[in-house]
């Protein structure tokens, strides 16, 4: 299955808070998605987050946040 990352994009964009979204550099995030989970989820990872989304519905399965200090 490919990966529509205009969905990812939004999806990924969708589950950050809006004053935060200037901090992240979007096309690096998308460059490390992955299919993970035997084919049934994409992955995303940025400096202080990965994200799980489902493939079909690009909907937040799994969220770790490396953000807190």
């Amino acid at each position: 299955m490919n990966i529509d990352y205009d969905a990812l994009l939004n999806s990924v964009q969708d589950n950050i808070d809006d004053s935060l979204l200037e901090g992240y550099d979007f096309d690096t995030v998308l460059k490390s998605a992955e299919i993970v989970w035997d084919g049934t989820a994409i992955q995303v990872k940025s400096k202080d987050f990965v994200m799980v989304f489902d493939i079909i519905s690009y909907e937040l399965l799994s969220y770790t946040g490396f953000d807190i200090r």
